[in-house]
């Protein structure tokens, strides 16, 4: 490589630290903090929209147009996971979350796919 492929190569990787610096990842303990109790309003890419209710005892609800579901949850190490009733057959599934420098929540599935976007938690 010489010294000016270097240079280059240098400044697309400073290029690259704002984008790094606009996406952080959820914890756990902020899920905890912030979630638990509330009602949480998310949308899908399709447009759907639904409410969901973290409860400390570990139960969870869900509702939507002509759908509900209860199931629990629990707290993963770099997320939650989610056991609905119904939902997936009562297969549990686990979920990162990454908060966007314009506010933006995505919710993401296993492969990194978006599950939905929070819109408010309240």
């Amino acid at each position: 490589m010489t010294t000016r492929s270097r240079i280059q190569c240098l400044g697309l990787g400073c290029s690259l630290l704002p984008l790094l610096a606009y996406a952080q990842s959820v914890t756990p303990k902020e899920i905890q903090d912030t979630w638990v109790g509330k009602t949480i309003t998310t949308s899908t890419g399709t447009g759907r929209t639904f409410t969901m209710k973290f409860v400390a005892d570990g139960s969870i609800s869900i509702a939507g147009d002509a759908f509900a579901d209860t199931g629990t949850w629990r707290l993963s190490s770099d997320g939650y996971c989610v056991t609905w009733k119904q939902i997936r057959a009562g297969t549990e599934r686990c979920f990162t979350v990454t908060r966007f420098r314009n506010g933006e929540i995505k919710v993401s599935n296993p492969d990194g796919s978006a599950s939905g976007y929070i819109s408010k938690i309240e």
